[in-house]
């Protein structure tokens, strides 16, 4: 009889090798140590109230009362979530006497009407009531007292990136503000120090200590707007803030920031120029969307500034000096999409710029692609000899200058597709594993795989159906081989072929 082995996971031979700490860092597709945060998609509109509850307390959120509030009688977190609508908040709000006459069905309708309009948020931006609320609006600071989304995590450290930049401070974690520090975002010391807290916390003051999660107080006699009113009810219905986040350093706020040093320096003096400007003009619901308009610029420069630095990093192994990092030059559309003519241009402005990142690492997409295709073909190839393939796929473009610095590869010759394999050759003294993969790939060599003639166009560019053979050869891995490459070819033709 034969034992069956269990399988072990490359996670856990990375766990083996490097230790759970090491894998848990490198396993990943972030570099935090540019960009601290996750190249994930997450909701602008959920990121300012954690950023309120981060400048106020001084921690990341934990969990809250949101769920045991609104969730009704459901027993479990799950349930509770799906049981926490529109409709229940409405019905809960509606119990309290700071509501009047909206106790009835047509009331409660409106309640909840009103509620999606300026307040909450469902899940995959899902209409109707009975839909599952996920986000909450930033209309007022109280809004950070809500645990929307439930888990500060799903909002991909962009928070905390924001809580750095603005914060300014040195050391490896945000910390408490001292009285008569000097700067325009305090952190941990209530609202008038922290010039983003200020502007939205009318109404309110502290009533207790500083640190306390129940001693942010409403003056019932403020005049505020109704969604600002509306997120005020909601939160003292909860009752509290949120508590800090449990776990080993979860609570801490990483004062980790991106490399592009001027491009965060340059968002922190917008967003405070901004707030400062219109935070007591503008009306509330038009201030929030323009602001996160701001910080989506901001975010979005710094993010593109990172790319071209760490493009250049690659090729000079030197990051620039904050003196002299200038951002990537882009055309932005300030019209909200209204003139068509300036949103084409955007539109085109990003898409150069991202095809200029493209055809600067070109060459390495396509040699990670071949290495795949041969592994593909040959599924005995392991991961140690399909990395031989992609390092001299990737030396032979090297020979050709496309790691010398070039900004984008037009105008840079292509290596010869055998290239690579008489870089495999030149070993003078291969291993076992190369030995096995040289027996392989010269397998299809005798074909004149490699051998490549000059196309003359697309088969994109054909008007008539074109019939490929590929079983005039009785070699299975041949026949494998030939229709990877043609597939691979179409796929990388169909991005710069137009009609």
């Amino acid at each position: 009889m034969s034992q069956s082995r269990s399988t072990v996971t490359a996670r856990a031979i990375a766990d083996d090798v490097f230790g759970r700490e090491t894998t848990r860092e490198i396993w990943s597709g972030n570099y935090t140590k540019a960009l601290p945060l996750s190249i994930q998609d997450f909701e602008l509109r959920a990121i300012l109230p954690a950023v309120f509850y981060m400048f106020r307390f001084g921690c990341r959120r934990g969990k809250g009362k949101f769920l045991e509030t609104f969730g009704g009688e459901a027993t479990g977190v799950r349930e509770r979530k799906r049981a926490a609508t529109v409709e229940c908040v409405a019905s809960k709000l509606a119990e309290r006497e700071t509501f009047e006459d909206f106790d009835g069905e047509t009331g409660q309708a409106i309640l909840g009407d009103l509620l999606l309009s300026f307040c909450l948020e469902n899940a995959k931006r899902a209409l109707g009531k009975q839909e599952q609320v996920q986000r909450v609006a930033p209309a007022h600071y109280m809004s950070c007292w809500l645990d929307l989304p439930d888990d500060v995590a799903n909002l991909r450290y962009v928070p905390e990136m924001i809580v750095a930049v603005l914060a300014n401070q040195k050391g490896e974690y945000v910390q408490l503000n001292q009285p008569g520090d000097k700067t325009w975002f305090a952190v941990g010391r209530g609202f008038e120090e922290n010039v983003l807290l200020r502007a939205f916390s009318a109404g309110v003051s502290r009533e207790g200590e500083l640190g306390s999660r129940t001693s942010d107080r409403f003056r019932e006699e403020t005049e505020v707007g109704l969604d600002q009113l509306l997120t005020i009810r909601l939160s003292q219905t909860v009752g509290a803030a949120p508590d800090k986040l449990r776990g080993r350093d979860g609570e801490k706020v990483s004062n980790q920031r991106p490399i592009a040093e001027k491009a965060a320096e340059e968002f922190s003096e917008d967003i405070r120029r901004f707030v400062k400007s219109y935070a007591a003009v503008a009306p509330r619901h038009a201030f929030v969307e323009l602001l996160e308009s701001c910080v989506a610029v901001g975010l979005t420069t710094i993010l593109t500034s990172v790319i071209e630095l760490l493009c250049e990093w690659m090729e000079t192994g030197v990051i620039r000096q904050k003196q002299q990092q200038s951002p990537a030059q882009m055309f932005v559309d300030c019209s909200n999409g209204v003139d068509k003519r300036l949103r084409s241009l955007a539109e085109q402005s990003l898409e150069d710029f991202m095809r200029r990142v493209e055809r600067r690492l070109a060459h390495l997409d396509v040699a990670g692609a071949l290495r795949d295709i041969f592994t593909a073909i040959y599924p005995e190839i392991g991961d140690i000899q399909g990395e031989r393939i992609r390092r001299a796929i990737k030396e032979s473009f090297a020979e050709k200058g496309w790691e010398d610095g070039h900004q984008t590869s037009i105008g840079l010759e292509e290596p010869a597709f055998d290239r690579f394999l008489q870089i495999l050759r030149s070993d003078p003294k291969p291993d076992r594993g190369l030995r096995t993969l040289l027996s392989r790939l010269d397998e299809l060599d005798d074909y004149g795989f490699f051998r490549v003639t000059e196309a003359t166009s697309s088969l994109w560019d054909n008007e008539h159906p074109t019939v490929i053979r590929i079983h005039t050869t009785q070699n299975d891995n041949l026949q494998r081989a030939f229709a990877a490459l043609v597939f691979y070819s179409l796929y990388k033709d169909m991005f710069t072929w137009l009609p």
